[in-house]
């Protein structure tokens, strides 16, 4: 079991690397953290800036089957970056696993960069994925050629769903 509870403020910032508000990561080895569960929590701030790389505000990594993964954010997350930006993502990649974002703060991610150029304001993956969203999350994203903005992304392998009673806005634009 992992938990983070943050109410402070945190600020990430890379000129060459990348940056991560929040970063927790349940590994699994040999069958070995199989049905974990890893929960973050913020009602603070966080600010993640990258110059010339990728940020995240908030990224939980999960491996193992059945693990499950819980984001719960009334706070503010911003995520700032030349390649790649997510405000909050989540992944739990063993068979079953299962992420549940809960939103009812700020979430902003923005990419201004060259090629490729995404940014992604709440992402969830795993088989079974679920947000519910009651604040406001935006995604911008600026590129030379391919930029895209998803204010919500979901993958889910078995099932996904989304609850929204907030705003949600994704902009994309380049010059391809």
């Amino acid at each position: 079991y992992t938990m983070i509870d943050n109410s402070g403020s945190i600020t990430a910032v890379s000129v060459y690397g990348d940056a991560i508000g929040i970063y927790a990561e349940a590994a699994s080895y040999a069958g070995m953290g199989d049905y974990t569960t890893t929960e973050v929590f913020n009602s603070g701030s966080i600010d993640a800036t990258a110059v010339y790389g990728s940020a995240a505000g908030i990224y939980v990594n999960a491996e193992g089957d059945g693990a499950d993964v819980i984001i719960d954010n009334s706070g503010s997350v911003s995520a700032s970056a030349y390649y790649f930006a997510i405000g909050i993502g989540a992944n739990a990649d063993g068979y079953y696993g299962e992420v549940d974002i809960y939103n009812t703060g700020d979430v902003a991610a923005s990419a201004a960069g060259g090629l490729g150029t995404e940014a992604i304001g709440v992402g969830a993956y795993a088989d079974y994925v679920y947000a519910y969203n009651a604040g406001t999350v935006s995604a911008s994203a600026e590129g030379v050629i391919g930029a895209r903005a998803y204010g919500v992304e979901l993958l889910g392998g078995i099932a996904a769903g989304l609850v929204n009673y907030g705003g949600i806005d994704a902009t994309a634009s380049g010059y391809d």
